[in-house]
């Protein structure tokens, strides 16, 4: 796999998102990165919770039947109810294990401080679903083609992981970066990345959450994320094992910090709860 090198045009765009993401305290949070060959955040088994109570739902016809006489008449009614029981909502997924790929958006939701607790991360999240691994590699700045610095981008962890014999579900939460490097100028389409990502992950399971910004201005602006998310859709009706979860239908603007692209706690801890909503109804366990 080679690797591209960045242009000027292209670091300045990357260097526009890379500012390091802050915990509620003030204090640079953690980034939980690992090495594309190498297995990070191992978590433990969990049982799936409890599926909801089975819905139900009423219809009644009646039958009504008029007996008359030349002095009297008298009306019965017959009425008889059926009941139809509605499937519950699944509440976890058939994935067991999730490579959870990222930019610096995703780097809080595997911190505590920058989600609200422990039971808010991501990790958390993914196991209340029913997953029993998670592999998170996230990094700021990242994209699928550009590296900032000797960091590897996207696509590089993804070969590195597949390299190591990983069959299971991916989330990836790319896209933000690659956007605006295309607005600003990059050569390679937003096509042909996400299909080098979809070709490296071959026919696993994958859960790509798409871009959203409160940019108005330079290549960071919500209408390069919105030709992006247009991309994505188009290029994920080739792949039968790809779903598109529309964080940018979801989000709030409150749940932005002032740069407009990362989140506030709040942000951060609705994204992982959400996301992994997201993974259950794509991929939902079965019997």
């Amino acid at each position: 796999m080679s690797r591209i090198a960045t242009g000027a045009l292209v670091l300045l765009a990357l260097t526009a998102c890379s500012e390091q993401v802050q915990s509620t305290d003030g204090t640079p949070a953690t980034s939980v990165v690992s090495a594309p060959s190498s297995s990070v955040g191992v978590a433990t088994t969990v049982a799936p919770p409890q599926s909801t109570d089975q819905a139900t739902t009423s219809t009644s016809s009646s039958t009504t039947s008029t007996t008359s006489t030349s002095s009297t008449s008298s009306t019965s009614t017959t009425t008889t109810t059926s009941t139809t029981t509605l499937p519950p909502k699944p509440t976890s997924t058939s994935c067991q294990q999730v490579v959870h790929i990222g930019d610096s958006t995703s780097v809080p939701l595997f911190d505590p401080a920058s989600v609200g607790g422990d039971e808010l991360t991501m990790d958390q999240r993914y196991r209340d679903a029913g997953v029993a691994t998670v592999y998170p590699d996230n990094d700021g700045a990242r994209a699928i083609i550009e590296h900032l610095d000797s960091d590897p981008n996207a696509l590089e962890v993804a070969q590195g992981v597949r390299d190591n014999g990983y069959h299971g579900c991916w989330v990836l939460m790319v896209g933000t970066n690659d956007a605006a490097n295309i607005a600003a100028g990059a050569n390679i389409s937003a096509d042909e990345r996400i299909r080098r990502m979809m070709d490296v992950i071959a026919g696993d399971p994958v859960l790509w959450v798409n871009a959203v910004t409160q940019r108005t201005e330079d290549a960071y602006r919500n209408a390069s994320m919105l030709a992006w998310n247009d991309e994505l859709e188009r290029v994920a009706a080739d792949y039968p094992n790809m779903h598109v979860f529309d964080w940018y239908d979801v989000v709030q603007p409150q749940w932005f910090r002032n740069d407009g692209i990362h989140y506030t706690v709040e942000g951060s801890a609705q994204r992982a709860l959400r996301t992994s909503q997201a993974l259950v109804d794509a991929f939902p366990a079965t019997g």
